[in-house]
């Protein structure tokens, strides 16, 4: 009976006993399995908790550094999910090419490019039939402006994996940098054909058939990428675009607004729905979207040249001034702004400084019609001032 309780008490022991190896790499195996069921039902945070649980018993466990490395990236997490990556890839005993092409994905995504192209790199060392990853590094090296890797690199996707929509969407954009865009339209319509529901190839077919003229066209493609996608930011600003370009001011008006209650920092949608107002007169109400534009994107000299002009169509002389002068510390030379600051100081009734403005602006553009009328516009006020002063008698001489 003694022996019987010594043995009970030494098995109670062993299972509670944290250095004992065996029943940890058990017990880690369960938090391992239990992770991946969490994730399977979508709970990714519960599946992160399990991982650290079967990395606490087992620290050297390369596949649940791996795993608790994804869901922390599905986080959001890429300062945490990056060391996991690496450490995964330090544990494992034969290299993993979908791992250095998931930590590649998650050193883009932190803007690491240079980082990402070395391990997507490696990833097709490792694995060179892998079409996703050469679809990944096209990606990669689009970002770091080197148009022609990305394009083969796609193209070695689409060998490698002929019916791939994504690959076919993203040589689309490649090709657009290039300004061939009837090879562009191909590749939107050969990936649509393969997927009718991919609401970005919709759009962006939107946008080629609307570069070459097709407007009617274009605004089809925006309505069916919507459709499929409601919320797609870039497929209302885009419309708003095409509406604008139809002359349907109000219609783009609306679709700038849905693409900034979806996304309040963008700033392009501020400046272009700043234009439309503009356009209907509305030049407080654009003022204030230009105003949003600069607070977002400070260094944007669009859209300070552009408040500039609204407050001066709202004939605030001097609030236009300091915005304009704003825009010519980004652009000194620019003929717009010169322009638009001759506006200003023409309105304040100061047209020697209007003209000096005018005359310079048409140094850097000498055919701009608009400019060259308002110079002659302010040496004629200047005659007229001239004219009616010397008509006034002088006051007698006591």
């Amino acid at each position: 009976m003694r022996l019987r309780l010594l043995v009970c008490a030494f098995l109670c022991l062993a299972t509670s006993w944290p250095g004992s190896s065996l029943l940890s790499a058990d017990d880690a195996e369960d938090h391992f399995t239990a992770g991946i069921g969490s994730m399977a039902r979508g709970d990714v945070g519960g599946a992160i908790a399990e991982y650290r649980k079967a990395i606490e018993l087992r620290p050297d466990y390369a596949d649940a550094h791996l795993k608790l490395a994804m869901g922390l990236y599905l986080e959001g997490d890429l300062d945490a999910a990056i060391p996991e990556y690496r450490q995964a890839l330090r544990l494992k005993t034969n290299d993993d090419a979908t791992a250095h092409a998931d930590l590649g994905i998650a050193l883009a995504a932190k803007g690491d490019i240079e980082g990402a192209a070395a391990e997507q790199r490696e990833s097709i060392r490792l694995e060179p039939e892998r079409a996703e990853t050469h679809n990944d590094l096209g990606i990669t090296l689009r970002r770091k402006n080197d148009l022609e890797g990305a394009i083969a690199e796609y193209r070695e996707a689409l060998r490698l994996k002929p019916d791939y929509p994504a690959a076919l969407n993203n040589l689309g954009n490649a090709l657009t940098a290039k300004d061939d865009w009837s090879g562009a339209l191909d590749r939107y319509r050969d990936a649509l054909r393969l997927k009718p529901d991919y609401s970005d190839a919709h759009n962006n077919l939107g946008i080629a058939l609307m570069h070459q003229g097709d407007l009617k066209g274009a605004e089809a493609e925006y309505h069916t990428a919507l459709g499929i996608a409601p919320r797609s930011v870039q497929a209302h600003y885009n419309l708003g675009r095409t509406l604008r370009a139809e002359g349907d001011l109000d219609g783009a008006a609306a679709e700038y607004r849905q693409a900034i209650d979806l996304d309040p920092g963008y700033a392009d949608a501020h400046n272009n729905l700043g234009i439309v107002l503009e356009q209907q007169s509305k030049y407080e109400a654009a003022a204030a979207e230009f105003r949003q534009a600069v607070a977002l994107q400070p260094s944007d000299f669009a859209a300070r040249n552009n408040l500039g002009y609204a407050l001066v169509e709202a004939a605030r002389w001097e609030d236009a001034i300091t915005a304009i002068d704003e825009s010519l510390r980004i652009s000194p030379d620019n003929p717009a702004a010169l322009g638009n600051l001759g506006m200003a100081l023409a309105g304040k009734g100061q047209y020697d400084a209007a003209i000096a403005k005018y005359q310079q602006a048409l140094l850097r553009d000498p055919n701009n019609v608009t400019i060259r009328a308002r110079l002659v516009e302010a040496q004629a006020r200047i005659r007229q001032h001239t004219k009616v002063a010397l008509s006034i008698p002088g006051e007698p001489v006591e």
